[in-house]
C-alpha cells in the first residue's frame, strides 16, 4: 500500500522523452530496457514529474488542488511502475553493499515493497550442485545478491584445467572446489552462511538425505556436469519435483566426458 505521505524522487535510471504524438510520453526505465507511454494532456502534470525531488503526494495534493485528483492518480500509477520512488528507500539503496542488485529490481519491485523483498533475499537458501567453471561464476553471483544460506556441492578438487574459467586461481590447484569457495565468499560475505557438501553425486536418495539435513529450500541449481547434466537432472529434479522446490539447469555439457577425451 502507498504511503501518500512519504517523499518521492524521480528515480535516477529513468528518462522521460515526449514522442511524436501529441500528448504522449516515453518513460524509459534504462536499468531493464523498459518502455512505458503515458498520455498526460495537462502539461503541469509531467512538469511535477520531471521536477519532482522530496515531495509527497499529499503535498503536491494540496499545493495544486485544482488538479489534485490528478496528481494523486497520476503519482500513485508512477510509484507502482517502478518510475518514481520512496526518497528514504533511495537512500537506503545508495548506502546499501547490494546497491546494484536492489537497483536493478526497482525497476520490477515498487519501492514501498523492495526492503521487504530484500529480506526474502536474506532469509533464502539455495543449493548449487557443481562449482566448476559456470558453477563458480554462479555461486558467486548468488553470494553477492545477499542469500542468507548458500550450499556448494561438489566432490572435486581444482586442477590446472580449471584456470580458464571460473574464479580458480593457481594458487587454488589441489584445494577442494567447495573449499575455495567457501573461503572466499566468508571474507566478501561475513552474513551469508556458506554449507559445503564434497560426495560424489550418484544416487537420488543422497538429495532428499541432504535436504532433510538442510531444511527448508527455496532453488536448487544444477550445474553438475559429470558424467553429463543429464544424468545429474534425472537424479536431483524427481526429489525437487516431490517437495515443491523450484530447480533450474544452468551450464553443464551433455557431452562432457566425450569432450574430455576428445
Amino acid at each position: 500500500m502507498i504511503d501518500k505521505t512519504e517523499n518521492l524522487r524521480l528515480r535516477p535510471s529513468v528518462s522521460i522523452v515526449s514522442t511524436a504524438t501529441e500528448n504522449v510520453w516515453e518513460f524509459f526505465l534504462s536499468n531493464t530496457r523498459q518502455v512505458r507511454h503515458l498520455r498526460i494532456r495537462d502539461q503541469r502534470l509531467i512538469h511535477l514529474v520531471t521536477q519532482l525531488n522530496g515531495t509527497s503526494i499529499a503535498d503536491l495534493v494540496k499545493e495544486h488542488p485544482d488538479i489534485g485528483s490528478e496528481i494523486a492518480h497520476l503519482f500513485t500509477a508512477l510509484v507502482e511502475w517502478c518510475i518514481v520512488e520512496y526518497q528514504s528507500v533511495s537512500k537506503t539503496i545508495f548506502d546499501s553493499t547490494h546497491y546494484r542488485t536492489l537497483n536493478f529490481l526497482s525497476d520490477f519491485i515498487p519501492s514501498y515493497a523492495l526492503l521487504s523483498e530484500q529480506r526474502r533475499f536474506r532469509n533464502s537458501k539455495v543449493i548449487l550442485i557443481g562449482c566448476g567453471g559456470v558453477g563458480s561464476l554462479l555461486a558467486d553471483g548468488i553470494a553477492a545478491i545477499g542469500v542468507g544460506e548458500l550450499t556448494l556441492w561438489d566432490p572435486d578438487d581444482v586442477k590446472n584445467n580449471n584456470l580458464n574459467r571460473g574464479l580458480f586461481t593457481r594458487q587454488d590447484v589441489g584445494k577442494s572446489k567447495v573449499r575455495v569457495l567457501a573461503d572466499r565468499f566468508e571474507k566478501l560475505y561475513p552474513d551469508l552462511k556458506v554449507t559445503t557438501v564434497t560426495e560424489l553425486l550418484e544416487q537420488e536418495t543422497q538429495i532428499s538425505r541432504h535436504f532433510g539435513k538442510l531444511g527448508s529450500t527455496d532453488l536448487v541449481i544444477n550445474a553438475a556436469d559429470y558424467p553429463n547434466v543429464d544424468v545429474t537432472s534425472k537424479l536431483i529434479f524427481p526429489t525437487c519435483m516431490n517437495l515443491k522446490i523450484p530447480h533450474i539447469v544452468a551450464g553443464g555439457s551433455w557431452f562432457h566426458r566425450i569432450n574430455a577425451a576428445l
